[in-house]
């Protein structure tokens, strides 16, 4: 039977403070050092008076600080045309400054709750019925207490928002036709505007546009069309951003050269400086005596604080050429380190870098942060408390082991989850799931380096996965479905 009135709102609500319990009983929002350059371009495209200090250094993915700087062969400063790093997202900026309801960041860590909050009941609603909603403050407390998602949505960063994308495309590649409008609407805005606040959400949402068209190739096809038009929004909306940014600053925005770095590190790079410099006649061969160094060390060892430079420029411009030169050169070393990259990232979901606490070098950056935020951070029940985040780090572990194991005999027609090898929308539902998830090991593990906070933003889907399907195969044999609605599936019971 669906809730009536008031309470189809109440379990949605205790969901919502399921999934804030980390915060609140740290009693701040956890941050991380990019945390704060969000805050102060937040500030300023809301025309806040700013507490945050502006920025000295680009925003690092937990860069060991006792890193040697790479020296440049050329620092001068570009003749002509100002040149500015590529600031993070403008979007997710103006959500960690909202001041309302609550202090920021507060408002950003309640709106990902609620919005986390909002598509786990559409899941549960979309594959088990109305009535399983009651299901939904359980679902969202077991994956806050199971999975690192309570702190990844308590997390003033675009993390969580990776996993909603996901989550939005699954359902409308599945059971796109029974959202209804609003459901609709929700799953479309939640992979848009996911997607447009991190480039690498955007990279993860444009992989699985062709998934979600295959999936519904004997399907009404209006579904994979709104995952189409969210890649497109998205697209839109970076472009957007870089046209505001350069506009306002007045200059040319310059990428960091993520490829160089990886391919320099990973060795098929290396290998061709090595063999090719300086007849390749590319910037990187000014380096060749310098390297190799690890990659986090050749992006961030610059000297942001002076400005960029006309030799990261060139870096920069010439990413693309480097990495087609190198997979022209060593085509199979290439291969071989996309695969290692993204498998090594799939298991690579721990805690060791997020959130900021007083065992790990990125606590330096807090230096960084407004005085009251820092205070707070430092005073959160969790900054000293090693042993908690050991201990999810553990049980997630355990968790992820037994969701895999339980899907992986589902899709065999095996064990509690058998439901899906009976049921095509379930199928579609878990395959998107674990196409984005594998989608983001590539994306991050290649375009960047393997790197545990990338995949733990994520991986909680998989234990979401498991239990959303054991619950509709529940529901579905206790007649929570209605019949005539169990018949449309296609692909029913065998």
């Amino acid at each position: 039977m669906e809730l009536k009135g008031g309470r189809r709102y109440a379990p949605a609500l205790a969901a919502v403070l399921a999934l804030l319990g980390w915060a609140v009983v740290n009693g701040a929002p956890f941050v991380y050092p990019d945390t704060q350059t969000y805050l102060y371009l937040g500030e300023g495209v809301l025309g806040l008076e700013s507490s945050a200090p502006a920025p000295d250094t680009a925003p690092t993915p937990d860069a060991d600080p006792s890193a040697a700087p790479v020296a440049l062969p050329d620092a001068a400063e570009p003749d002509g045309e100002r040149l500015v790093q590529t600031p993070p997202s403008l979007y997710y900026g103006a959500l960690a400054a909202l001041p309302l309801p609550l202090p920021r960041p507060w408002t950003a860590v309640l709106l990902q709750a609620l919005f986390t909050s909002a598509l786990l009941g559409l899941a549960l609603r979309a594959l088990a019925g109305a009535s399983a909603l009651a299901f939904l403050p359980a679902l969202a407390g077991g994956l806050a207490l199971g999975t690192p998602l309570g702190l990844f949505v308590g997390l003033v960063m675009p993390d969580v928002w990776v996993g909603l994308v996901v989550l939005g495309v699954a359902l409308l590649a599945s059971h796109g036709e029974r959202l209804g409008l609003a459901g609709r609407a929700l799953a479309f805005a939640v992979a848009a505007g996911g997607a447009a606040v991190h480039p690498s959400h955007l990279a993860v949402l444009l992989l699985l546009v062709p998934v979600t068209f295959a999936l519904r190739r004997r399907r009404p096809k209006a579904p994979a069309r709104l995952v189409l038009a969210a890649a497109a929004a998205g697209l839109l909306a970076h472009a957007a951003q870089g046209a505001v940014l350069t506009r306002h600053h007045d200059a040319r925005l310059v990428r960091p050269p993520h490829l160089t770095a990886h391919l320099i590190d990973a060795g098929p790079g290396m290998r061709l400086v090595e063999e090719r410099c300086p007849e390749l006649g590319l910037e990187i061969c000014a380096y060749r005596e310098g390297l190799p160094v690890e990659w986090r060390h050749f992006l961030f060892g610059f000297p942001y604080g002076g400005g960029v430079t006309t030799a990261q420029l060139r870096l920069a411009d010439e990413d693309f050429a480097f990495a087609r030169a190198t997979l022209a050169h060593d085509p199979l070393g290439v291969v071989a380190m996309g695969v290692e990259a993204t498998a090594w990232q799939l298991v690579r979901v721990g805690l060791t870098t997020a959130p900021i606490r007083a065992s790990i070098g990125e606590r330096g950056a807090l230096v960084t942060f407004p005085a009251a935020l820092r205070e707070d951070v430092e005073s959160g029940r969790f900054y000293e408390a090693d042993a908690v985040y050991a201990l999810i780090e553990a049980v997630f572990a355990g968790v992820l082991l037994l969701a895999t194991l339980l899907l992986g005999a589902g899709l065999a027609g095996r064990g509690p989850a058998r439901a899906l090898a009976a049921d095509a929308d379930l199928r579609r539902f878990a395959s998107v799931v674990l196409c984005g998830v594998v989608a983001n090991a590539a994306v991050c593990g290649i375009l960047a380096s393997p790197y545990a906070r990338f995949q733990a933003r994520i991986a909680w889907l998989v234990p979401a996965t498991a239990a959303l399907v054991l619950l509709a195969a529940r529901h579905a044999s206790a007649g929570a479905i209605p019949q005539r609605e169990r018949q449309s599936r296609e692909g029913g019971p065998r």
